[in-house]
């Protein structure tokens, strides 16, 4: 989206830049404060949280997006893809979630992790061959688009849940005197 909306090169270096220092800040604030959220009110909140912050997304949307101007695109989903997506995520988020009871090398990780692989595989085919596809694979064809997100694209889930990984690893409210995260079951 930002190359189409930046087409000049030095406008689209700087609305990149942009982007990328307000995900940053937004991961690690969304962290700390979502922390601070849970021990101020309640686990609760962190799903009311989301609705006003969507809100605002969705106004300023409406702002400064403009229109494609193609409204029969709008009309056609990938229905088959979304569900392709939505569950290969889900299952690789329930297996992850899950290695705290089960661990990293069990079965149970193994199959549902493969499982999401599967589907994701299966996903980026249905992408290839839809007539509307959610995420068509010809915008990672060109030359300078993909050298500018490769690198991106193959670290960005290992450093931006590394956090949530770490989170489920460490010891909830056990005071210690020195950090023992992801030494489950590590002998002291």
């Amino acid at each position: 989206m930002i190359v189409h909306l930046f087409p000049e090169p030095d406008k689209r270096a700087k609305a990149i830049g942009v982007y990328a220092a307000v995900a940053s800040v937004g991961g690690a604030l969304g962290l700390l404060l979502g922390g601070v959220l849970t021990r101020a009110l309640s686990w609760h909140w962190i799903f009311l949280v989301n609705l006003p912050v969507g809100v605002v997304g969705f106004l300023l949307t409406l702002r400064y997006v403009p229109e494609d101007g193609d409204s029969a695109a709008v009309l056609e989903v990938d229905f088959p893809g979304a569900v392709l997506l939505v569950a290969s995520l889900m299952i690789a988020v329930f297996a992850i979630v899950q290695t705290g009871q089960c661990g990293w090398g069990s079965a149970h990780t193994i199959g549902f992790g493969a499982l999401a692989v599967a589907l994701m595989s299966a996903f980026v085919a249905r992408q290839a061959t839809a007539r509307t596809p959610l995420v068509p694979l010809r915008i990672f064809t060109p030359e300078r688009f993909t050298q500018a997100v490769r690198i991106p694209a193959a670290l960005a889930p290992t450093l931006s849940n590394g956090l949530q990984v770490t989170s489920l690893t460490c010891p909830a409210g056990r005071p210690s005197r020195r950090p023992r995260a992801g030494t489950r079951g590590a002998r002291a």
